[in-house]
């Protein structure tokens, strides 16, 4: 696997604002998992410092921090052996997360500017919840919510078809770069993590029954944890990136959204 830093992806001249959000969040957690492998693959076989003195510093963007002097007793060769598979984890918790948002924020943006597609939506309010909004802007901020919300949490296969249903985006069509069982898988495995210690259950295995693929990470049969390969995210990574730009291209095409120009790729 190739650690290049600081990690900067390929973006496309012309995106929604959405699609420019999830460049700059996926950059950021890129950036912090591959510069944290680094430093673990440097420091696990060495004598680690007994003490690193107190430094003071500046970020771009933030305030003046400091860095607390850190006493370091005794080395634990478990605590260092578990870092890389809560790195493994943590990160596969944030791409799901940042692709999710990215979804959401496509789907407000084209609702928002895409006024006929409230128009054709449910009824959504009482006559009392109706008289409650100060102004029609706020009823219209309320819509939006809900019709998102209603869409974000359906389980993601049903997400996809909401989506080609509803915008005429075809997030795994024929044509799509990435398979609805790569990018379902990926998230399947972020929910294990999030709610079952990363241990595979019969839930798992349920939402994923009606695929022929076997998991790319290994898991097999109830109780099995996630195989630790970083190569594997780094590949999946760049694939979701694409995926959003396919995504977004559709977007579009076919609704009017926010035109964000990327002067300068460097």
């Amino acid at each position: 696997m190739t650690i290049e830093l600081p990690y900067k992806p390929k973006i496309q001249e012309i995106t929604t604002d959405a699609l420019s959000d999830f460049y700059a969040t996926i950059s950021q957690i890129i950036n912090f998992y591959q510069e944290s492998l680094m430093i673990y693959s440097i420091t696990r076989d060495s004598i680690l410092p007994k003490s690193i003195p107190k430094r003071v510093g500046k970020a771009n963007g933030y305030r003046e921090f400091s860095i607390p002097e850190i006493q370091i007793k005794e080395r634990n060769d478990f605590h260092s052996g578990i870092y890389p598979v809560r790195l493994f984890q943590n990160t596969i918790v944030n791409i799901a997360s940042c692709y999710e948002i990215y979804i959401r924020e496509l789907a407000e943006e084209i609702y928002r500017y895409n006024e006929d597609l409230l128009k054709n939506s449910e009824k959504q309010f009482t006559t009392e919840e109706i008289f409650a909004f100060s102004s029609m802007k706020d009823l219209k901020e309320e819509l939006i919510n809900r019709s998102v919300t209603k869409l974000i949490m359906s389980n993601y296969p049903n997400l996809v078809n909401k989506y080609e249903s509803r915008f005429h985006i075809g997030i795994h069509s024929s044509k799509s770069p990435v398979t609805l069982f790569e990018v379902h898988h990926f998230l399947e495995v972020r929910n294990i993590i999030v709610h079952n210690e990363g241990h595979a259950s019969k839930l798992f295995f349920e939402r994923l029954k009606n695929y022929f693929e076997l998991s790319p990470l290994n898991i097999k049969k109830p109780n099995d944890s996630p195989e630790l390969n970083f190569e594997y995210l780094n590949k999946f990574k760049d694939k979701l990136i694409v995926l959003a730009e396919f995504i977004d291209n559709q977007a579009m095409q076919k609704w009017q959204t926010t035109k964000f120009e990327h002067k300068n790729n460097g």
